[in-house]
């Protein structure tokens, strides 16, 4: 009898789970929007708000003002929500020495959950003050 025929056929599973997992959490994409875009999101909002001040003190129209605060927070807390599940992956995985890939994805995903913490914390401070200060002074 030779080894094929002693083998059953046995499909090919692929890598262990915890493999699988370790893969999709080192060099995930979801690590960078909260560590690049948030900033980039915050200066934009603010520079539209900056511009749209002139227009929405001519037409009286004061709730667009706050549009483009409230849309800025959602998708930076979406973000952050992302670093954060990203975190709980990698820190999971993390050997406690450092130096290995999850290590460093943890690392970067923590830093994710600081930067969109600060930005989501400066949209909110900046909208804050358009209730308190009218655009037309």
């Amino acid at each position: 009898m030779s080894n094929e025929q002693a083998m059953p056929d046995v499909a090919d599973s692929g890598p262990a789970p915890a493999a699988r997992e370790r893969k999709a959490v080192i060099g995930s994409v979801w690590l960078w929007p909260a560590l690049v875009f948030t900033p980039s999101l915050f200066l934009t909002q603010m520079s539209l708000n900056y511009a749209l001040v002139e227009w929405a003190c001519s037409s009286q129209r004061h709730g667009a003002l706050h549009i483009i605060p409230a849309v800025s927070l959602v998708i930076v807390v979406v973000t952050l929500l992302l670093a954060a599940r990203d975190w709980r992956r990698s820190h999971r995985l993390a050997h406690k020495d450092g130096g290995d890939p999850a290590s460093r994805s943890a690392f970067l995903a923590l830093m994710g959950i600081a930067v969109a913490s600060m930005c989501a914390l400066a949209i909110v401070l900046q909208w804050m003050t358009q209730f308190a200060v009218d655009p037309c002074l």
